[in-house]
């Protein structure tokens, strides 16, 4: 809380311009934005009337709570934590979303090992694409598949397959809200990744998207706050 608190007074003096938290699960994030704050003003839900306290020979400190202006947390199909985002979006917190393709799992049909990290990092096998995935990618990107069978065809997984199921996924965390900051080095999966506004995913899509976070499919690709106290 004292980290938090030296956020506000850095935000208040204007060094800052937003402030925000990370991988907080929604207990962590209802403690921070619901505290007690016998001290404070009341608070508008971004940020409130500043009080001043006041230490030994130093000038007024702003002491007032402030709302956490943005959120990032992992964010996708297989890890769509509802409750998370409602609560984010009632409280008007901005929702940034990482691991938006499951660290290349969810767009690989060929995904890396887990890569070895503390023990807080899932290193279980993790299941990989998602198999509504192809049909999605037919109906959405229509204009680029060209095989005539059911499934896509072997040129077309290894090089439609994984900008396309990119960009559904992106889009889908952008249709939720979630500001996406997807990461590449490579030029054209870079323009393929801000291509996200030229189609929108209709809702039953949506719908079968969410439904993959649910026992048996949910997972978490990244590190587990949920035992940090």
């Amino acid at each position: 809380m004292e980290s938090w608190r030296a956020l506000e007074d850095l935000y208040h003096s204007k060094k800052l311009r937003a402030i925000g938290v990370s991988n907080y699960t929604l207990a962590h994030l209802a403690q921070l934005v619901e505290r007690p704050h016998n001290s404070h003003a009341p608070h508008h839900p971004q940020d409130s009337t500043t009080t001043a306290t006041t230490t030994a020979g130093a000038a007024p400190l702003a002491r007032t709570m402030v709302i956490p202006h943005v959120h990032q947390f992992e964010m996708h199909p297989r890890l769509f934590q509802k409750p998370l985002v409602d609560y984010c979006q009632h409280h008007r917190i901005q929702v940034q979303a990482y691991s938006s393709l499951g660290e290349s799992r969810l767009i690989s049909l060929t995904p890396p090992p887990p890569p070895a990290m503390d023990s807080n990092y899932n290193t279980a096998p993790l299941p990989g694409p998602l198999d509504i995935m192809p049909g999605l990618i037919r109906k959405y990107f229509a204009h680029v598949i060209t095989s005539t069978t059911e499934h896509l065809s072997p040129e077309e997984e290894t090089e439609e397959y994984p900008k396309r199921a990119a960009q559904i996924l992106l889009r889908w965390g952008l249709q939720h809200g979630a500001v996406v900051i997807p990461k590449s080095t490579h030029p054209e999966r870079i323009r393929n990744n801000i291509d996200l506004f030229s189609f929108a995913i209709q809702d039953q899509d949506m719908a079968a998207l969410d439904a993959y976070s649910v026992d048996g499919e949910r997972t978490r690709y990244c590190w587990d706050s949920t035992e940090v106290c």
